[in-house]
C-alpha cells in the first residue's frame, strides 16, 4: 500500500477536498504555491487505468480546478501526469498548477507524442490542449516535477516543504473563498 492509499489518515493536512471517489490534496513538495494533486480513493496505477464510469466525476473536478485557478490567480491550468513513467508514488495522481509557463518543448525533445496512448506514458495538458507522450528512454523518478522545478527555480524537493504547511493553509483558505463566491 502506498500513501496515497492511505491519504485520509495519513495525509489529512493536505486534504483541500473529497469527493465519492477521489480527494484534491495539495502537493507535499509544492512548485508553486497552489499545486494541487487529484489522487483516486481507490488504487490504480495511473489515470488511463480508472474506472471509466467515474469520467464525469473527474472531469466535473478538473473543471473546479480550472475556474479555482482563473478566479483566484487569474492563471491558465497546467496538467500532468507520468502515467507509471517516473512516477515517485505508484499511485495515480494528476498535477495542477496555475502557470503559463509550458514545458511542451521540453517534451517533445525526449518523448514522442502520440494520438493513441497506452501504458507506460506521459500526460501533458495545457491551454485545453491535451498530448500523450510516449517515452523513448527510462526517465528518472519525477521527471515533470523537477523539470518544472527547475525552469521555475525552485529548490531542491525536500526544501520545497518549508513553504507546505504556510501555502497549504492559504490555498485552503482561497478554496472555501471560492466555493462561497463562485460555486453555483
Amino acid at each position: 500500500m502506498d500513501i496515497f492509499c492511505k491519504a485520509k489518515q495519513k495525509l489529512t493536512e493536505s486534504i483541500i477536498e473529497e469527493t465519492s471517489n477521489f480527494l484534491i490534496l495539495h502537493d507535499g513538495f509544492p512548485l508553486l504555491k497552489s499545486h494541487l494533486l487529484v489522487i483516486p480513493k481507490k488504487h490504480y496505477r495511473c489515470f488511463f487505468e480508472i474506472d471509466s464510469s467515474l469520467n464525469n466525476e473527474l472531469k466535473s473536478i478538473k473543471q473546479k480546478i480550472y475556474k479555482f485557478y482563473q478566479r483566484i490567480y487569474n492563471l491558465p491550468t497546467v496538467i500532468f501526469e507520468h502515467g507509471i513513467v517516473g512516477q515517485t508514488v505508484l499511485h495515480a495522481h494528476l498535477h495542477f498548477l496555475p502557470t503559463k509557463i509550458s514545458l511542451y518543448k521540453y517534451l517533445i525533445k525526449d518523448f514522442l507524442p502520440v494520438k493513441k496512448t497506452k501504458v507506460p506514458y506521459i500526460y501533458y495538458k495545457e491551454n485545453m490542449k491535451e498530448t500523450f507522450f510516449s517515452p523513448l528512454k527510462k526517465i528518472e523518478d519525477g521527471y515533470l516535477h523537477k523539470l518544472y522545478a527547475k525552469i521555475l527555480t525552485r529548490p531542491k524537493e525536500q526544501s520545497r516543504t518549508a513553504n507546505f504547511q504556510k501555502w497549504c493553509y492559504e490555498v485552503k483558505k482561497e478554496w472555501i473563498f471560492f466555493l462561497k463566491r463562485y460555486s453555483h
